[in-house]
């Protein structure tokens, strides 16, 4: 019996966000895991490590196939204390924490020692191809310490995700570090043109090393049919789902209501919120100052939010940067809904214009809120056909793990 050959994940975020849905599909897929021995190691916090057992329990995924490994790095902690609102213990620690691990990083120690625990990691593993998911660049600096660690043990072939958008060098070394993960990576991978050509153009990297490869949603024959909209409703319910963060934009968002309700004298409607994050509570307080709050709904996190997707009428994502493909947009999709989104990095891939949605100007409540008008119910069906049509045709998980197994036996 031929032995498979290894193909080890690796993965460092503080947030278990949409970027960890490429790992989720490439440990389902079935004929990966035909052809490979597919592990995952992914760098140790609570919420990620409490968010990943979740999804292993909602997607049936093995737990066995992944190892969590403890690195240093400040992210999370600034993420927690972000997110905690006046003063207490819990954010007294959390700020000694930062300050600690700050303190290791600005001296170098703390990447010392996350490259000797990632070589040691990836030696035991002995993988002979790993596939590195980084949610942007540099993004993850642990990440990037993944390339050079890999190297080092001696694995084969490296493939590097770059799962947003990159940003230009502002740092002394990040030019050097650039040069030399342009020669250690086999490929690069994006999920949308936009991020391949803002990468080559702002870090310098090799055009010929990218592939790109669209996200994709596991299971998405069977979605469509668990997960139907209940018809009988008397008002128009635009949605969004995400972490209540700046960038999302969702505070554009609450300015576009704004002008349909004064400017424009639309009530007959709802726009529901799903996520939480930093901004949950000023995002409350501005609807609460425009007088909107009848308009508006915060529903929290939610496991799987799927189950209020599919009550959507028209989904909204008004992104103002830092996106990539986002699998929320293919969730929307694939539940035949409009999409109304913003020319931010790939989601001008993902909507044509007029065709399955609008694309809108980033940061432009105005130009929203003119696109939210134009949903009447005869477009919102017409359209939302159209999104599911497009979903099929390019973003379909069988057509996506196709590219995948080609990319790793090639």
């Amino acid at each position: 019996m031929i032995q498979k050959k290894k193909l080890l994940i690796f993965s460092d975020c503080f947030v278990y966000s949409g970027s960890e849905v490429v790992i989720e599909n490439l440990l389902l897929s079935e004929k990966l895991n035909d052809l490979f021995d597919v592990r995952f190691l992914y760098g140790y916090n609570k919420s990620y490590s409490e968010r990943f057992k979740q999804r292993v329990e909602l997607l049936n995924l093995d737990e066995k196939k992944a190892t969590p490994i403890s690195l240093l790095s400040p992210d999370w902690s600034i993420y927690q204390y972000n997110l905690l609102k006046g003063l207490s213990i819990g954010k007294i620690i959390f700020l000694i924490r930062v300050i600690l691990l700050k303190t290791l990083k600005f001296l170098c120690l703390s990447h010392i020692f996350n490259f000797f625990s990632l070589k040691k990691a990836f030696k035991k593993a002995s993988p002979d191809l790993i596939y590195i998911n980084n949610g942007g660049y540099p993004a993850s600096l642990q990440c990037c310490l993944a390339v050079f660690a890999a190297d080092a043990a001696g694995i084969e072939k490296i493939y590097f995700n770059i799962n947003n958008m990159s940003i230009p060098p502002n740092r002394f070394y990040e030019k050097y570090m650039d040069r030399l993960i342009n020669k250690k990576v086999t490929s690069f991978i994006t999920a949308s043109y936009a991020a391949q050509r803002q990468a080559v153009q702002t870090r310098g990297f090799e055009k010929q090393l990218f592939k790109r490869i669209p996200n994709t949603i596991f299971n998405d024959e069977q979605i469509p049919n668990i997960y139907r909209m209940n018809k009988s409703k008397e008002k128009l319910i635009f949605g969004s789902i995400g972490l209540l963060t700046e960038r999302k934009g969702y505070h554009v968002l609450l300015k576009a209501v704004k002008i349909l309700v004064e400017r424009y004298y639309m009530t007959n409607f709802e726009v529901v919120f799903v996520g939480d994050g930093e901004d949950k509570s000023m995002l409350i307080n501005k609807s609460k100052a425009y007088n909107i709050e009848k308009y508006v709904k915060f529903l929290g996190f939610k496991s799987n939010p799927l189950v209020e997707l599919k009550e959507f009428d028209v989904f909204i994502l008004p992104s103002i940067r830092n996106e990539d493909f986002p699998y929320v947009i293919l969730e929307a999709m694939l539940l035949s809904k409009p999409i109304i989104g913003t020319n931010v990095a790939g989601i001008p891939e993902q909507i044509v214009n007029e065709k399955n949605g609008y694309v809108v100007e980033a940061n432009n409540p105005e130009e929203l809120a003119i696109a939210m008008m134009k949903m009447k119910e005869g477009e919102i069906s017409e359209m939302g056909v159209n999104s599911f049509e497009i979903y099929k045709s390019s973003f379909s998980f069988k057509k996506i793990e196709v590219k995948y197994c080609e990319l790793f036996i090639s």
